[in-house]
């Protein structure tokens, strides 16, 4: 799915397509394409029409002259959007307008895409996510039809036109305190999304948007992201690619199985690539990540070695296996970020769990021993029973 600022790596084929085939039909329809559906259950406008959104040539004059935000496509009572305002780099976001009924107004972004059940999916994702500070927060959200094609729209907040990796590359170093923020806000962003037992699962620089004043982070784009079952706390892969090529935890390569713990390996990459303006912890040459995240090496923390407390949580979170990595939660309660608690010893939990592994193998062997006893006791007793039987 496509970002506000279109540098999203996980772009659906035929956008192009797409985009041109809206602009085709935008002359036809400039101000009277109409809601047949929306996830907010606003009645349909009296400009509405069912159909698939058609309307009839007379009614071309009445649209018009209610439209009142100009060169604009009415999507809702109050969601307009400026169709001639591609904020993206593929054309399926745009900037609109939201006018609240004391005819104030509010400047939106407004995702188009092609109806289907996944699309619809993000949208009720997100529904569900908000209101949080560190998430893109949606407004309204629904379906519009452009002649007999029906497409999904998610209008949500305008946020600002950088996303992290291009805040970075320009700001090419940041102050201590504006890193520490900024990490805070992405593990509270997370934090919020599992709360609400959802996975992102496509967590990286380009899905993080700045506010326009810059003060906050916000994550985006969750085309890729899973909803947990309720009682559940993995899922299995579906066919849809997870993620992005060296943002992506190993599961994501060597398993069938992911869990919040994937999203816990990925914000870890982001976190570095935070603290060190712009470097991935497996090597600055993006052809090197995707083989040594699956192949667990490579992995150099030493530009932070003189920052103790960051870096036993990056490792922590950096585990190559899913149960040893923390919650969100324990790495909200992390030294690092204020808490009072750092990664376990993961050397004596390994000698721990191969005692144990000795202490069962010698259980099962006195087990098996106790059993092959019993077995020539009961066949020593039933010889004797025989024996008896015979002798009377």
């Amino acid at each position: 799915m496509e970002s506000q600022t279109g540098t999203s790596g996980t772009i659906e084929p035929g956008y192009r397509e797409e985009k041109k085939e809206i602009n085709q039909k935008i002359g036809n329809v400039q101000a009277g394409i109409f809601v047949g559906h929306q996830v907010n259950n606003y009645a349909p406008t009296q400009n509405s029409l069912s159909h698939e959104g058609q309307r009839s040539s007379s009614n071309d004059e009445n649209v018009q002259s209610d439209n009142p935000v100009p060169d604009s496509i009415k999507l809702a009572d109050s969601i307009f959007l400026l169709h001639k305002e591609s904020i993206s780099r593929y054309g399926t976001v745009f900037r609109g307008v939201k006018i609240f009924k004391n005819s104030e107004k509010q400047k939106i972004a407004i995702k188009t895409l092609k109806f289907n059940e996944q699309n619809d999916k993000e949208a009720k994702i997100l529904v569900k996510l908000c209101p949080h500070s560190n998430v893109a927060n949606i407004i309204e959200s629904g379906v519009y039809c452009l002649g007999p094609i029906k497409h999904n729209f998610i209008a949500m907040e305008l946020c600002g036109s950088q996303n992290l990796a291009e805040y970075i590359k320009e700001k090419k170093s940041q102050s201590s305190k504006v890193k520490s923020r900024q990490t805070q806000q992405l593990v509270d962003g997370i934090a919020h999304i599992h709360k609400n037992e959802v996975i992102h699962r496509d967590l990286k620089p380009d899905n993080v948007l700045l506010s326009p004043d810059g003060n906050y982070l916000k994550i985006i784009d969750f085309g890729l992201s899973k909803e947990l079952s309720s009682g559940h706390s993995v899922t299995n892969l579906s066919t849809l690619r997870v993620g992005t090529d060296g943002w992506r935890a190993p599961e994501t390569y060597n398993s069938n199985v992911i869990s919040k713990a994937t999203d816990v390996y990925s914000l870890a990459l982001v976190i570095y690539y935070i603290e060190t303006d712009g470097h991935h912890p497996f090597g600055d040459d993006p052809d090197d990540w995707n083989a040594n995240i699956k192949k667990n090496r490579g992995l150099d923390l030493s530009k932070l070695q003189d920052k103790t407390e960051i870096v036993d949580l990056l490792r922590w979170m950096l585990r190559f296996k899913q149960r040893e990595r923390p919650t969100i939660e324990q790495v909200q309660k992390h030294k690092y970020l204020g808490g009072s608690i750092s990664a376990p010893d993961f050397g004596k939990s390994l000698q721990s769990r191969k005692s144990l592994e000795i202490e069962n193998k010698e259980l099962q062997e006195k087990l098996k021993q106790a059993e092959m006893e019993i077995k020539v006791s009961e066949m020593k007793r039933r010889a004797d029973r025989s024996k008896f039987s015979h002798n009377h």
